[in-house]
């Protein structure tokens, strides 16, 4: 892959692949990918001089390889790229203390290898930059640093419950007065959806299944898991559920086979009157419409409203089974029907070797603080350790990953030990909460007989 130019709107790109070469002119404006960029597409070896666009015979050529380039200017920060120019107006006036978190401020350090004009420039400037103050203030905010140490939910006893076997992925939020928790059980055969309640976010009381599993269904036949609900995304908010049309609505997933995830999932919504019965659509994403990062099945969903337009955030694999890796993407919609998925997927990819998201970057909560939107995730580093990790973006078009596990997994013995991971987050009486899926090595390496459960930490001592 090749990228030219110094201000990021001249930055043309190619990209080869056998005799294939993709060629996009202009693809970075001020704030990242540029939309209906006019990618190129020529089979160097019959037409060397590059005379015969072949974009338009060849769409899932062209959708393939500009994935590829997407992939690899994410890892090499030459996306997102937004208006290196604005950076260098801050170095100048000196605004040093927003230099060094801008979106685009390791795009512009990869950028200076190249250029000897720009090292210049940032050798005068950017040990300044570097010296700012972080907003340590900000950040400890969405700490949760005081873990309970003990399960607040767990599998039922009963042998014939729907949560049988282990209960993961808590949604926890606000309704009626009081605080309520979806949550995913499974039996052996597959993933169904319960709700509990509480009136101190500690004491959890069962309130049964909610969505089940339906052997007439052609997606819900053995499993179907509600991971989100529609709610005030105002992370120091009560947690309120919101109403469209006068109704609740969540989004689930369900596996094709039986067993632990088995299969290509797929994605939809659900809405009800009462929280107790719910009504399905059909799904709306399907891995098979996506990119390589997702065809092999997609997995946790969370859905959002802003200024009209719904935002579905979901992770995915790239392989149905075996040695895989899972990304976080984010779709977009006006009317619940159509939805389109971003270019710039995944918005939130693996990181490099030894990272703690090095294989899996997964299960997005999507929370607004201020300005700036905190996308809460888990990874699964080579260790194969999950971690709670973060992401931060100022428009929900440029993501910056912040290089701190948020909540980490315990030590030896604790009930957390193995796996820290699957956030919910809520606020109260001045205190955030992180609810996360605490999974220890008691029960043996598989995940139908780990011991887990679902645990919660907070910003307070206990």
């Amino acid at each position: 892959m090749v990228a030219q130019g110094l201000i990021p709107l001249l930055i043309h790109a190619t990209l080869r692949e056998g005799s294939w070469k993709l060629v996009g002119r202009q693809i970075i404006g001020r704030d990242g990918m540029q939309s209906g960029v006019g990618w190129e597409l020529y089979d160097v070896q019959r037409d060397p001089a590059e005379q015969r666009d072949l974009a338009a015979e060849n769409p899932h050529v062209v959708k393939r390889l500009t994935h590829d380039f997407l992939q690899s200017a994410r890892r090499t920060f030459i996306l997102p790229s937004p208006w290196a120019g604005e950076i260098l107006l801050l170095m100048f006036t000196r605004d040093l203390s927003r230099v060094q978190h801008h979106p685009s401020f390791r795009s512009l350090l990869f950028m200076m290898r190249t250029s000897p004009v720009l090292a210049i420039v940032l050798a005068v400037f950017g040990s300044a930059a570097a010296r700012a103050a972080a907003p340590e203030l900000e950040l400890s905010r969405l700490r949760t640093p005081y873990k309970l140490n003990r399960y607040v939910l767990q599998k039922s006893e009963d042998p014939k419950a729907f949560d049988s076997h282990y209960a993961t992925s808590p949604f926890v939020f606000r309704a009626n007065g009081r605080f309520y928790m979806t949550y995913v059980g499974h039996d052996g055969i597959g993933y169904q959806t319960g709700l509990a309640c509480s009136d101190d976010l500690i004491h959890w009381k069962k309130l049964g299944r909610i969505i089940g599993r339906d052997p007439r269904s052609s997606f819900r036949r053995y499993s179907i898991g509600l991971t989100s609900v529609l709610r005030d995304h105002d992370l120091f908010s009560a947690g309120e559920l919101k109403k469209i049309n006068g109704r609740y609505l969540g989004s689930w997933l369900a596996f094709p086979e039986q067993g632990h995830e088995a299969g290509p999932a797929v994605i939809g919504l659900a809405s009800s009157d009462d929280l107790m019965n719910w009504d399905l659509t059909e799904p709306i994403l399907r891995p098979e419409e996506g990119a390589a990062w997702e065809c092999g099945g997609l997995f946790k969903s969370y859905l959002l409203e802003e200024k009209g337009v719904y935002y579905l955030f979901y992770n995915a694999k790239n392989k149905a089974r075996g040695l895989l890796n899972e990304q976080t993407g984010m779709a977009t919609s006006r009317d619940l029907r159509e939805w389109t998925r971003h270019p710039g997927n995944p918005i939130i990819p693996n990181g490099p070797a030894g990272s703690p998201d090095e294989q899996f970057a997964s299960d997005p909560v999507v929370m607004k603080v201020g300005t700036t939107w905190a996308i809460f995730y888990f990874g699964l580093a080579a260790d194969r350790h999950a971690r709670e990790l973060l992401t931060l973006s100022p428009d929900l078009r440029r993501f910056h990953k912040v290089d701190e596990i948020i909540l980490d997994v315990g030590v030896k013995g604790a009930i957390d030990d193995r796996h820290a991971h699957k956030p919910s987050m809520i606020s109260w009486q001045g205190d955030l909460y992180h609810f996360y899926d605490a999974v220890c090595n008691a029960g043996g390496p598989h995940p139908t007989n780990a011991v887990r459960g679902i645990s919660v930490a907070r910003s307070r001592p206990w």
